[in-house]
């Protein structure tokens, strides 16, 4: 029990520290103006993913790096909290007066939305289940198909090696992220264990949008009983967490970053202020997850283009937004350089595909699907799911209210074409039956025009238009309620299920596996290069070995793994690569050939993937095995194995 509260304690920890780190930035660019702490825990969030590009970059990530940088920024969160006191709230009285009036209802909403929130918080703590990788995974478990193959491993290898060094072999080291989430989970994994990564995402990640939310509604002017209402409508909805990859964080930094492009104290700033802090989110949200760039850009793009014409295209706009465009590229090129080290490109798929097997002569072709008529299947199925339609109606009541003119950096304006525009070229790129590649910046667009309706207009009213906007707010939060219903019912299920095997000490990985893990990878000589696809790498010794991630066998450096051409031009095209050890969990492909193929591009995966596992037990009829404990084995694909597999067998049995 004592483990569980720790970890409880440590996610708040971890904000505090962000919210420090964003104190920093606001007193250096803004000295003259206090923001939320919402807002300033998602700067720190930013910070943090730039920074890490660079210790990254520069093999310099440890556990003592990180908690020293985890106490430094408690450090000025502590120095912010004594030295730099609070306004009073603009709106304090206004607020007072709804809680007067309406006090039980008030109360009730309120106790409802912070109970909400403590049992999503609490579910995400510390995590034991996962499922099989033919299924989904949720907020309370772990997927075995994306987080034991890769997500675990990238913060591990962080803070075993420095860095997450190369990883030719790993189709999600290429196509998922430049890293920024993965150097955020270093933070738990400095002193707990992976089944406490969903502590940053979807746990910190729901306080933080919480807490920007909150902040809006005070800039905003909105009543306590619209700002209660729609909280209680986001804690309700339930997330398609799938793996440990950013979703609430993602939605948080679009949230900031939109907050920050409206926030007016912003235009009276510095110029350097200005562009440095928003190419720090923009740098940051790219950073995290590469599905994240085409709702970024767009988003970025528009709102400097609106700011451009509303000055009047004068120099200062225009160098403003030239300077913010080569900082952004500037804080992220740490994570790009290290992305070009480790599989061949700087940004795929924009700058190349690099080590992605689609860029070798004889791959097979990831969009020969895509036709005209599968365009307009997609954009029919995925333009009317809920979060589509939700920001579709408060998009077309946001354009029909607002005054036809450009004001500013309309930044309201650029997130819904931004979140428009992304979701129609994730969902072209992916072609996948849910909506969760775009839902961070759908959910923020929703959030933020839900506030705009739901608040009081900032010039002179609209007519009927803006009279009629807290109607058009309560219809959507009601149509989100109704269409999560079921869904929520059972997240809130599990988050309660998930808090009591944390308070029993439920552990996702058993002491046999551990020690299965320790013998076969003691069959290996030390420092010797090994690739693997294990049922759980996440518990080798990247520090032992120079361990190559696979996971789809859908990347692999020049001139590319062999397809359909039999285990032994595998064997040959590893022993060029300097490969000569080679680990694979046989015992689990029959679940693995399991997986759903209703998505094109990752069909096409999957007959890399089983082409890789078909050679695998085609070289183990040939090769040594060093190890074999009846689920996975070890081969020396330098040494023939007929005389000597059943004496090997018997070494490796011990384990299980």
């Amino acid at each position: 029990m004592g483990s569980y509260f720790f970890a409880f304690g440590w996610g708040i920890f971890i904000l505090l520290s962000l919210t420090g780190w964003g104190s920093v930035l606001n007193w250096l660019l803004f000295p003259n103006d206090r923001t939320d702490w919402g807002q300033r825990a998602a700067w720190g969030v930013a910070l943090s993913v730039v920074v890490g590009g660079v210790l990254n970059l520069l093999s310099s990530i440890s556990r003592t790096t990180i908690l020293s940088y985890l106490v430094l920024g408690i450090a000025f969160w502590v120095i912010d909290l004594l030295v730099r006191r609070p306004r009073p709230l603009e709106n304090s009285s206004h607020l007072a007066s709804n809680l007067r009036s309406r006090k039980a209802y008030l109360i009730i909403c309120g106790v409802l939305v912070v109970l909400l929130a403590v049992i999503q918080y609490a579910g995400s703590i510390s995590v034991a289940r996962s499922d099989y990788p033919s299924s989904f995974a949720g907020p309370v478990r772990f997927n075995q198909a994306d987080d034991f193959q890769a997500y675990f491993i990238f913060p591990e290898k962080m803070l075993q090696l420095g860095s997450m060094g190369r990883d030719p072999f790993c189709t999600r080291r290429l196509e998922s992220s430049l890293g920024g989430q993965s150097f955020l989970d270093t933070f738990v994994l400095s002193v707990l264990s992976v089944q406490h990564l969903h502590i940053v995402d979807p746990g910190i990640g729901l306080v933080l949008i919480l807490g920007l939310l909150w902040g809006n509604f005070k800039e905003r002017g909105t009543s306590l009983g619209r700002s209660l209402a729609i909280l209680l409508v986001f804690v309700w909805i339930d997330p398609p967490t799938v793996n440990v990859a950013s979703l609430y964080i993602g939605t948080a930094m679009f949230l900031s970053l939109c907050r920050t492009l409206a926030w007016k104290a912003l235009l009276a700033s510095r110029f350097l202020s200005r562009a440095i802090i928003v190419a720090l989110i923009a740098a940051a949200i790219c950073s995290l997850k590469s599905n994240f760039i085409p709702a970024c850009g767009v988003m970025l793009v528009c709102s400097y283009l609106c700011y451009v014409v509303s000055q009047h295209f004068r120099r200062e706009a225009i160098a403003e937004l030239i300077g913010t465009a080569i900082l952004t590229i500037a804080f992220m090129l740490s994570w790009m350089i290290s992305m070009h080290q480790s599989s061949g490109t700087f940004l795929y798929p924009l700058l190349g595909r690099g080590f992605h097997q689609s860029a070798y002569k004889d791959s097979m072709c990831p969009y020969c699907w895509l036709t005209a008529s599968t365009v307009l299947k997609l954009l029919a199925k995925h333009l009317t799911d809920v979060f589509s339609v939700a920001v579709g109606t408060l998009g077309v009541f946001y354009l029909a209210s607002r005054r036809r003119e450009i004001k500013g950096r309309e930044a309201i304006l650029s997130l819904l074409l931004g979140a428009a525009f992304g979701h129609v070229v994730v969902t072209l790129a992916a072609a996948e039956s849910f909506s969760r590649y775009s839902f961070p910046f759908l959910l923020a667009a929703t959030l933020i025009l839900i506030t705009e309706a739901a608040s009081p207009p900032e010039g002179p009213g609209q007519g009927n238009w803006q009279a009629s906007g807290p109607i058009v707010a309560g219809a959507v939060l009601l149509f989100l309620t109704g269409s999560t219903w079921d869904a929520s019912k059972t997240l809130y299920a599990e988050c309660l299920d998930s808090a009591r095997e944390g308070l029993r000490h439920k552990s996702l990985v058993s002491k046999q596996d551990v020690e299965a893990y320790e013998t076969l990878q003691q069959s290996i000589p030390p420092g010797e290069a090994l690739l693997e696809k294990l049922d759980k790498p996440f518990l080798l010794d990247f520090k032992r070995n120079k361990v190559f991630v696979l996971d789809w066998a859908a990347s692999s450096p020049p001139p590319g793994m062999p397809y359909s051409r039999g285990s032994e031009a595998l064997a040959r095209y590893l022993s060029s690569q300097s490969i000569r050890y080679v680990a694979y969990s046989y015992g689990g492909e029959a679940e693995r050939r399991k997986l759903p193929t209703y998505f094109p591009w990752f069909r096409i995966q999957l007959l890399y993937s089983y082409d890789f596992e078909d050679n695998m037990e085609g070289l183990g009829k040939t090769r040594r095995h060093l190890y074999d404990d009846g689920n996975s084995f070890v081969l020396d694909l330098l040494q023939p194995g007929a005389d000597s597999v059943g004496l090997n067998c018997k070494s490796g049995s011990g384990a299980n």
